[in-house]
């Protein structure tokens, strides 16, 4: 739009130059770019909720919201938290005496964040955590961690260019995990053997 009305310049130059900057809230924009996706996508009796806002870390009193980015129900019951971080990951990464980081610089806050998610929004504290990042050379392989009694979390390489892709991809390790809670019966047992 003529340089933004005639301000020019979209390169960094020396002298008198003037020129407009643009910043992007970037992890909003991700979070509901991935949410948008994953509506679109959802299917069988999935819902997509954004932004949950109902359960607290401390009960009495009430304090500390969780707040996860994506809650996904099944017949009214979370089945999934999902949070998105505009970070890049590496699935390479290597400690400077040369041993694997098998956090793949993962920030222990954003597990420690899920895990509380997991104990406060899953039924008994067991299920599938998806932490999404995106995709990029070095984070192209989804990472799982076990954290204990039936609560697992993954970290997904979500690929921009092929989000519908990355978005079934999703529903399907989500649904994996409610298959594995239900018995033969058709009852959900609460037991994840994933």
């Amino acid at each position: 739009m003529k340089l933004i009305l005639n301000q020019q310049s979209p390169f960094s130059i020396r002298g008198d130059s003037k020129g407009i900057s643009f910043l992007f809230p970037m992890q909003t924009l991700f979070e509901r770019y991935v949410t948008k996706i994953l509506e679109k996508n959802a299917k069988d009796n999935y819902s997509v909720e954004k932004q949950v806002r109902s359960v607290y870390l401390s009960e009495a009193p009430k304090a500390f919201l969780l707040k996860p980015d994506i809650a996904i129900s099944q017949d009214g019951q979370v089945v999934s938290i999902l949070d998105t971080k505009w970070k890049l990951i590496d699935q390479n990464a290597l400690y400077d005496n040369g041993n694997e980081d098998k956090k793949a610089n993962i920030s222990q806050a954003d597990m420690y964040q899920m895990f509380a998610y997991g104990h406060k929004y899953l039924k008994g504290g067991k299920g599938k955590l998806v932490l999404i990042y995106p995709q990029w050379s070095n984070f192209n392989e989804m990472k799982q961690f076990d954290l204990g009694n039936g609560l697992v979390l993954y970290a997904f390489p979500f690929v921009l260019n092929e989000a519908d892709k990355s978005a079934l991809n999703i529903f399907e390790l989500i649904q994996r995990g409610v298959d594995a809670e239900t018995n033969a019966d058709g009852v959900n047992t609460g037991v994840n053997d994933s």
